[in-house]
Protein backbone atom coordinates (compact mmCIF):
# COMPACT_ATOMS: atom_id res chain seq x y z
CA UNK A 1 0.00 0.00 0.00
CA UNK A 2 2.80 2.43 0.83
CA UNK A 3 4.35 1.83 -2.58
CA UNK A 4 1.04 2.49 -4.29
CA UNK A 5 0.59 5.81 -2.52
CA UNK A 6 4.12 6.90 -3.43
CA UNK A 7 3.22 6.94 -7.14
CA UNK A 8 2.22 10.25 -8.72
CA UNK A 9 -0.43 9.87 -11.43
CA UNK A 10 -1.21 13.59 -11.70
CA UNK A 11 0.75 13.89 -14.97
CA UNK A 12 -1.61 11.28 -16.43
CA UNK A 13 -4.73 13.25 -15.56
CA UNK A 14 -5.55 11.76 -12.16
CA UNK A 15 -6.31 13.63 -8.95
CA UNK A 16 -5.98 11.98 -5.55
CA UNK A 17 -8.83 12.83 -3.19
CA UNK A 18 -9.83 11.87 0.34
CA UNK A 19 -13.04 11.79 2.35
CA UNK A 20 -12.52 11.99 6.11
CA UNK A 21 -14.82 11.58 9.11
CA UNK A 22 -12.71 12.70 12.09
CA UNK A 23 -13.49 12.39 15.77
CA UNK A 24 -15.70 15.34 16.80
CA UNK A 25 -16.20 16.99 20.19
CA UNK A 26 -19.53 18.82 20.17
CA UNK A 27 -19.17 22.55 20.71
CA UNK A 28 -15.36 22.44 20.97
CA UNK A 29 -13.83 24.02 17.83
CA UNK A 30 -10.25 24.08 19.07
CA UNK A 31 -10.40 20.42 20.07
CA UNK A 32 -11.87 19.62 16.65
CA UNK A 33 -9.05 21.59 15.08
CA UNK A 34 -6.60 19.15 16.65
CA UNK A 35 -8.58 16.13 15.45
CA UNK A 36 -8.55 17.52 11.90
CA UNK A 37 -4.85 18.33 12.10
CA UNK A 38 -4.08 14.76 13.14
CA UNK A 39 -5.61 13.56 9.86
CA UNK A 40 -3.81 15.99 7.57
CA UNK A 41 -0.19 14.82 7.86
CA UNK A 42 -0.99 11.20 6.85
CA UNK A 43 -3.03 12.50 3.92
CA UNK A 44 -0.14 14.71 2.80
CA UNK A 45 2.18 11.69 3.00
CA UNK A 46 -0.20 9.88 0.64
CA UNK A 47 -0.01 12.85 -1.76
CA UNK A 48 -3.70 13.69 -1.42
CA UNK A 49 -4.60 16.85 -3.34
CA UNK A 50 -8.14 17.41 -2.02
CA UNK A 51 -9.50 16.38 1.39
CA UNK A 52 -13.20 16.67 2.22
CA UNK A 53 -14.32 16.75 5.86
CA UNK A 54 -17.94 16.61 7.12
CA UNK A 55 -20.58 19.26 7.56
CA UNK A 56 -19.98 21.54 10.56
CA UNK A 57 -16.97 19.45 11.60
CA UNK A 58 -15.35 22.40 13.40
CA UNK A 59 -18.32 22.93 15.71
CA UNK A 60 -20.10 19.59 15.54
CA UNK A 61 -23.37 19.31 13.63
CA UNK A 62 -25.16 18.46 16.88
CA UNK A 63 -24.24 21.70 18.68
CA UNK A 64 -27.86 22.94 18.39
CA UNK A 65 -28.46 26.21 20.32
CA UNK A 66 -24.73 26.55 20.96
CA UNK A 67 -24.64 27.87 17.39
CA UNK A 68 -26.10 31.08 18.84
CA UNK A 69 -23.21 31.57 21.26
CA UNK A 70 -20.31 33.93 20.67
CA UNK A 71 -17.61 31.61 22.13
CA UNK A 72 -18.50 28.84 19.66
CA UNK A 73 -18.50 31.15 16.65
CA UNK A 74 -15.27 32.82 17.76
CA UNK A 75 -13.65 29.44 18.30
CA UNK A 76 -14.57 28.36 14.76
CA UNK A 77 -12.90 31.47 13.33
CA UNK A 78 -9.79 30.77 15.39
CA UNK A 79 -9.73 27.19 14.13
CA UNK A 80 -10.09 28.35 10.52
CA UNK A 81 -7.25 30.81 10.99
CA UNK A 82 -5.05 28.04 12.36
CA UNK A 83 -5.91 25.70 9.49
CA UNK A 84 -4.98 28.40 6.98
CA UNK A 85 -1.61 28.72 8.66
CA UNK A 86 -0.64 25.05 8.71
CA UNK A 87 -2.72 23.13 6.14
CA UNK A 88 -0.27 20.85 4.25
CA UNK A 89 -2.72 19.92 1.46
CA UNK A 90 -3.32 21.75 -1.82
CA UNK A 91 -7.05 22.03 -1.06
CA UNK A 92 -8.89 21.38 2.20
CA UNK A 93 -12.67 21.54 2.71
CA UNK A 94 -14.13 21.81 6.21
CA UNK A 95 -17.55 22.72 7.57
CA UNK A 96 -18.36 25.43 10.10
CA UNK A 97 -21.09 27.90 11.06
CA UNK A 98 -20.66 31.48 9.89
CA UNK A 99 -22.47 34.60 11.06
CA UNK A 100 -23.05 37.44 8.62
CA UNK A 101 -22.75 41.07 9.69
CA UNK A 102 -26.56 41.32 9.73
CA UNK A 103 -26.78 38.49 12.29
CA UNK A 104 -27.92 35.65 10.03
CA UNK A 105 -26.29 32.27 10.60
CA UNK A 106 -25.15 30.09 7.71
CA UNK A 107 -24.00 26.49 7.52
CA UNK A 108 -20.91 26.71 5.32
CA UNK A 109 -18.24 24.71 3.58
CA UNK A 110 -14.89 26.47 3.72
CA UNK A 111 -12.25 25.97 1.01
CA UNK A 112 -8.70 26.49 2.30
CA UNK A 113 -5.62 26.59 0.08
CA UNK A 114 -2.28 28.36 -0.07
CA UNK A 115 -2.55 29.72 3.46
CA UNK A 116 -5.91 31.42 3.01
CA UNK A 117 -9.65 30.96 2.71
CA UNK A 118 -10.45 30.70 -1.00
CA UNK A 119 -14.18 30.97 -0.40
CA UNK A 120 -17.21 29.75 1.52
CA UNK A 121 -20.21 27.94 0.07
CA UNK A 122 -23.40 28.08 2.17
CA UNK A 123 -25.82 25.18 2.42
CA UNK A 124 -28.66 25.85 -0.01
CA UNK A 125 -31.34 23.55 1.44
CA UNK A 126 -31.98 23.42 5.18
CA UNK A 127 -33.92 20.28 6.20
CA UNK A 128 -36.68 21.00 8.68
CA UNK A 129 -38.73 17.81 8.83
CA UNK A 130 -38.62 14.53 10.73
CA UNK A 131 -35.68 14.65 13.11
CA UNK A 132 -34.11 17.74 11.48
CA UNK A 133 -34.51 21.31 12.78
CA UNK A 134 -31.88 23.18 10.76
CA UNK A 135 -34.09 26.24 10.22
CA UNK A 136 -34.01 26.81 13.97
CA UNK A 137 -30.40 27.93 13.55
CA UNK A 138 -29.54 28.52 9.90
CA UNK A 139 -31.00 30.39 6.95
CA UNK A 140 -30.95 28.85 3.44
CA UNK A 141 -27.90 29.96 1.51
CA UNK A 142 -29.05 29.66 -2.11
CA UNK A 143 -29.47 33.42 -2.57
CA UNK A 144 -26.59 34.59 -0.40
CA UNK A 145 -24.01 36.64 -2.29
CA UNK A 146 -21.48 38.31 0.01
CA UNK A 147 -17.89 39.46 -0.19
CA UNK A 148 -16.40 38.97 3.26
CA UNK A 149 -13.63 41.22 4.58
CA UNK A 150 -12.30 39.57 7.72
CA UNK A 151 -9.36 40.85 9.79
CA UNK A 152 -7.89 37.37 10.26
CA UNK A 153 -9.19 35.39 7.27
CA UNK A 154 -8.88 38.07 4.61
CA UNK A 155 -11.24 38.69 1.70
CA UNK A 156 -13.30 35.91 0.11
CA UNK A 157 -16.64 35.28 -1.55
CA UNK A 158 -19.52 33.61 0.28
CA UNK A 159 -21.92 32.26 -2.34
CA UNK A 160 -23.12 29.01 -3.90
CA UNK A 161 -22.18 29.74 -7.51
CA UNK A 162 -18.42 29.36 -7.26
CA UNK A 163 -15.96 26.64 -8.17
CA UNK A 164 -12.47 25.99 -6.80
CA UNK A 165 -9.65 25.25 -9.22
CA UNK A 166 -6.61 23.11 -8.50
CA UNK A 167 -4.12 22.45 -11.30
CA UNK A 168 -6.83 22.86 -13.93
CA UNK A 169 -9.35 20.62 -12.13
CA UNK A 170 -12.50 22.35 -10.93
CA UNK A 171 -14.51 21.41 -7.86
CA UNK A 172 -18.04 22.33 -6.78
CA UNK A 173 -19.60 21.91 -3.35
CA UNK A 174 -22.84 20.59 -1.89
CA UNK A 175 -23.72 20.24 1.78
CA UNK A 176 -25.74 17.21 2.88
CA UNK A 177 -29.44 17.94 2.18
CA UNK A 178 -28.47 19.75 -1.02
CA UNK A 179 -28.00 16.30 -2.56
CA UNK A 180 -31.45 15.12 -1.37
CA UNK A 181 -33.24 18.14 -2.90
CA UNK A 182 -35.20 17.92 -6.18
CA UNK A 183 -32.72 20.33 -7.81
CA UNK A 184 -29.31 19.68 -6.24
CA UNK A 185 -26.86 22.59 -6.66
CA UNK A 186 -24.22 20.03 -7.66
CA UNK A 187 -25.99 19.64 -11.02
CA UNK A 188 -25.48 23.31 -11.78
CA UNK A 189 -21.88 23.13 -10.56
CA UNK A 190 -21.17 20.22 -12.92
CA UNK A 191 -22.75 22.04 -15.87
CA UNK A 192 -20.66 25.09 -14.97
CA UNK A 193 -17.51 22.98 -15.30
CA UNK A 194 -16.96 21.20 -11.99
CA UNK A 195 -15.09 17.93 -12.60
CA UNK A 196 -15.65 16.97 -8.96
CA UNK A 197 -18.51 17.61 -6.56
CA UNK A 198 -17.68 17.44 -2.87
CA UNK A 199 -20.40 16.85 -0.28
CA UNK A 200 -19.78 17.78 3.35
CA UNK A 201 -22.54 15.88 5.12
CA UNK A 202 -24.07 14.99 8.46
CA UNK A 203 -26.56 12.39 7.25
CA UNK A 204 -27.82 10.29 10.14
CA UNK A 205 -28.34 6.54 10.16
CA UNK A 206 -31.76 4.93 9.86
CA UNK A 207 -32.72 1.43 8.73
CA UNK A 208 -31.83 1.07 5.02
CA UNK A 209 -30.80 4.72 4.70
CA UNK A 210 -27.23 3.68 3.84
CA UNK A 211 -28.51 2.10 0.60
CA UNK A 212 -30.50 5.20 -0.32
CA UNK A 213 -27.52 7.46 0.43
CA UNK A 214 -25.18 5.28 -1.61
CA UNK A 215 -27.60 5.33 -4.56
CA UNK A 216 -27.88 9.12 -4.40
CA UNK A 217 -24.11 9.54 -4.57
CA UNK A 218 -23.73 6.91 -7.28
CA UNK A 219 -26.39 8.42 -9.51
CA UNK A 220 -25.20 12.00 -8.91
CA UNK A 221 -21.75 11.00 -10.12
CA UNK A 222 -23.26 9.10 -13.07
CA UNK A 223 -25.69 11.67 -14.46
CA UNK A 224 -23.29 14.57 -13.90
CA UNK A 225 -20.32 12.57 -15.28
CA UNK A 226 -18.17 13.71 -12.38
CA UNK A 227 -16.18 12.57 -9.42
CA UNK A 228 -18.20 12.72 -6.22
CA UNK A 229 -16.50 12.86 -2.81
CA UNK A 230 -18.85 12.39 0.15
CA UNK A 231 -17.77 12.80 3.79
CA UNK A 232 -20.35 12.03 6.48
CA UNK A 233 -20.28 13.06 10.14
CA UNK A 234 -18.57 10.51 12.35
CA UNK A 235 -20.12 8.28 14.97
CA UNK A 236 -18.86 10.65 17.68
CA UNK A 237 -21.64 13.08 16.62
CA UNK A 238 -24.11 10.59 18.16
CA UNK A 239 -24.52 12.50 21.42
CA UNK A 240 -28.33 12.48 21.71
CA UNK A 241 -31.14 10.53 20.03
CA UNK A 242 -29.73 10.68 16.49
CA UNK A 243 -27.06 8.24 15.30
CA UNK A 244 -24.30 9.03 12.82
CA UNK A 245 -21.99 6.56 11.14
CA UNK A 246 -19.12 8.43 9.49
CA UNK A 247 -20.10 7.13 6.06
CA UNK A 248 -17.56 8.20 3.41
CA UNK A 249 -17.72 7.44 -0.31
CA UNK A 250 -15.83 8.30 -3.49
CA UNK A 251 -17.49 7.66 -6.86
CA UNK A 252 -16.48 8.35 -10.44
CA UNK A 253 -19.15 8.50 -13.15
CA UNK A 254 -21.35 5.95 -11.40
CA UNK A 255 -18.54 3.61 -10.31
CA UNK A 256 -17.55 3.20 -6.69
CA UNK A 257 -13.85 3.79 -6.06
CA UNK A 258 -13.86 3.68 -2.25
CA UNK A 259 -16.29 3.38 0.64
CA UNK A 260 -15.64 3.40 4.38
CA UNK A 261 -16.93 1.20 7.13
CA UNK A 262 -19.36 2.91 9.49
CA UNK A 263 -19.63 3.50 13.24
CA UNK A 264 -15.95 3.81 14.09
CA UNK A 265 -15.38 5.88 17.23
CA UNK A 266 -11.79 6.56 16.13
CA UNK A 267 -12.78 8.29 12.89
CA UNK A 268 -12.25 7.03 9.36
CA UNK A 269 -10.83 8.10 6.01
CA UNK A 270 -10.69 6.84 2.44
CA UNK A 271 -8.46 7.80 -0.49
CA UNK A 272 -8.90 7.30 -4.24
CA UNK A 273 -7.60 8.59 -7.58
CA UNK A 274 -10.13 10.27 -9.89
CA UNK A 275 -9.50 10.06 -13.64
CA UNK A 276 -10.20 13.66 -14.65
CA UNK A 277 -9.19 13.11 -18.30
CA UNK A 278 -11.69 10.26 -18.59
CA UNK A 279 -14.48 12.40 -17.14
CA UNK A 280 -13.82 15.20 -19.62
CA UNK A 281 -13.66 12.78 -22.53
CA UNK A 282 -17.00 11.25 -21.52
CA UNK A 283 -18.62 14.66 -21.09
CA UNK A 284 -17.55 15.74 -24.55
CA UNK A 285 -18.82 12.48 -26.05
CA UNK A 286 -22.16 12.53 -24.21
CA UNK A 287 -24.29 14.88 -26.31
CA UNK A 288 -27.05 14.97 -23.66
CA UNK A 289 -24.61 16.45 -21.17
CA UNK A 290 -22.81 18.61 -23.73
CA UNK A 291 -26.02 20.19 -25.02
CA UNK A 292 -27.63 20.85 -21.61
CA UNK A 293 -28.20 24.56 -20.85
CA UNK A 294 -25.38 26.05 -18.82
CA UNK A 295 -25.99 28.23 -15.77
CA UNK A 296 -24.77 31.79 -15.43
CA UNK A 297 -20.97 31.54 -15.31
CA UNK A 298 -19.69 30.55 -11.90
CA UNK A 299 -16.80 32.33 -10.23
CA UNK A 300 -13.70 30.17 -10.22
CA UNK A 301 -11.40 30.59 -7.22
CA UNK A 302 -7.76 29.50 -7.42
Amino acid sequence: MSGEHSLDFSTLGYLRVAAVAPVVEIGQPLANLQHIRSCLAPLATQQVSVAVFPELCLSGYSAEDLFFTEPLLRGCVEALHALCADNPLPLLLVGCPWQLADGRLLNCAVAISGGRVLGMVPKSVQPNYGEFYDLRWFVPGANINEVIQHPDLGQFALRVDQLFELGGTRLGIEICEDLWAPQPPGVQAALAGADIVANLSASNELIAKVDYRRDLVRMASAKNICGYVYAGASATESSKDVVYGGHCMIYESGQQLAESDRFSLQGTQIVADLDIHRLRHDRAQNISFASSPRPTPYRCQT
